[in-house]
């Protein structure tokens, strides 16, 4: 029930200086933790391990495993042939401006697929966005990302069409707005 996670955390994470989970656990019962690895990924943007200039790039690889036949959804997961996909997160930082730092994220994938149904598992990991820093405060003050794709014969047939549009943003709300909110909603 989507009403009842409304205001509750639905994970806490613990996170490195750089942007990388370090650990995470789901809060909410009932829910599959399946997923949940790779969606890390897009979290938060991963910060260089050295200072970087306006224009130079970074990148993160990972692995995410996707299933090979259409048919094994139904099977146990034991039994699920399955199939390492590599996929590459691209970093740049495009600008500074009043002590705000502006990254471009982009997610592709790597390992060359030509299998629908694999490419419909894929469909929601390939973002874009921004993120914004501020840098002296060491904040995340942004964070947006898009993705518009689609997959046509993802089930099997080639009628079957699978199309994904997400725009998610993120951003730093002052406590004085959170502590406002929080009282309002305790007098309704």
């Amino acid at each position: 029930d989507v009403a009842g996670t409304i205001g509750r955390p639905l994970s806490v994470a613990t996170v490195s200086p750089r942007g990388e989970v370090v650990d995470a656990e789901l809060l909410i019962e009932g829910r599959s933790a399946s997923g949940f690895d790779s969606a890390q990924h897009d979290l938060l943007p991963l910060l260089p391990e050295s200072p970087v200039a306006v224009g130079d790039v970074w990148r993160d690889r990972f692995e995410v495993e996707v299933l090979v036949d259409p048919e094994q959804q139904q099977k146990e997961p034991d039994r699920r042939l399955k199939k390492q996909i590599k996929l590459e997160r691209e970093f740049s930082l495009a600008a500074v401006e009043d002590g705000q730092a502006t990254i471009a994220v982009r997610t592709v994938v790597l390992t060359p697929i030509r299998d629908a149904f694999q490419q419909g598992q894929l469909i929601q990991m390939t973002t874009h966005g921004t993120a914004r820093l501020d840098l002296e405060r060491g904040l995340l003050v942004d964070y947006s990302v898009t993705l518009d794709n689609t997959v046509v014969g993802f089930s099997g047939t080639p009628q079957s069409s699978l199309s994904v549009v997400v725009s998610r943003r993120e951003s730093l709300v002052p406590p004085t707005e959170v502590a406002a909110d929080a009282s309002a909603a305790e007098t309704q």
